[in-house]
């Protein structure tokens, strides 16, 4: 999947037909009607192969009272705790400041929406650049979500988000250690790059790591445990 041009349809109209939505093309020029008609029917695309995977997707700034937020980061650091060793612990105040950002995406389950399946956002890391990161699907039984292909599509839809909303952005990077991560990032239009190519100062802001001989422009273990992702703007 190649991360797109802004839809602001995507989300929009997770449950209706697509007859019933085309009335947003009425009235306007030919040009710009035939426009709007293609991001409508990718739109229903893309939401009908949400609806498939048995989700729900939810762009940030997350609705709801403060309790609920809590609940909800909670949640979020529950899940990527359990990967502990191939990802990042942040503390839950962390992803409670997450919820607020409208390139945040959260993803649930359509039978119970209570239960948190997916997660991802943006941090800053330099004025122009910024991290994917927190990118996790639901993987532990009795409900694992996992190969269904959730994390390509939260990948492709923080990235859209990402672009449309800091039009400062010059980039955006991921690392990852796992390949189910490189694989969802490539699919969702970032591509692998080596560490050398990166501005320096993005490469101070993101080599964070502090186990025993990690971190810093040296970490041994940046190309080869650990991969990087990265897509431009054009």
């Amino acid at each position: 999947m190649k991360s797109a041009a802004f839809n602001p349809y995507i989300g929009m109209f997770p449950d209706g037909p697509i007859d019933k939505i085309c009335h947003y093309r009425d009235g306007l020029p030919a040009e710009d009607a035939k426009r709007v008609e293609q991001q409508l029917r990718e739109a229903w695309d893309i939401d009908g192969r949400r609806r498939e995977m048995g989700v729900r997707f939810i762009r940030g700034p997350l609705a709801g009272e403060t309790g609920q937020i809590v609940q909800t980061a909670q949640q979020v650091y529950d899940l990527i705790a359990k990967e502990q060793g191939t990802m990042m612990v942040e503390p839950v105040s962390v992803f409670e400041t997450a919820l607020h950002e409208p390139y945040t995406v959260l993803v649930s389950s359509r039978n119970d929406p209570n239960l948190v399946v997916g997660f991802a956002t943006l941090f800053r890391l330099t004025d122009e650049w910024y991290e994917l990161r927190s990118l996790v699907v639901r993987n532990h039984e009795p409900n694992s979500f996992r190969n269904r292909g959730i994390a390509t599509e939260i990948v492709f839809e923080v990235l859209r988000l990402g672009f449309y909303h800091l039009p400062e952005c010059a980039g955006i990077i991921a690392t990852v250690k796992d390949d189910y991560a490189i694989t969802a990032l490539v699919r969702g239009g970032m591509g692998l790059e080596r560490y050398s190519k990166l501005p320096p100062e993005v490469r101070l802001a993101t080599c964070t790591c502090t186990g025993p001989g990690e971190g810093g422009i040296g970490c041994p273990k940046a190309g080869t445990a650990c991969r990087l992702a990265v897509l431009r703007k054009k």
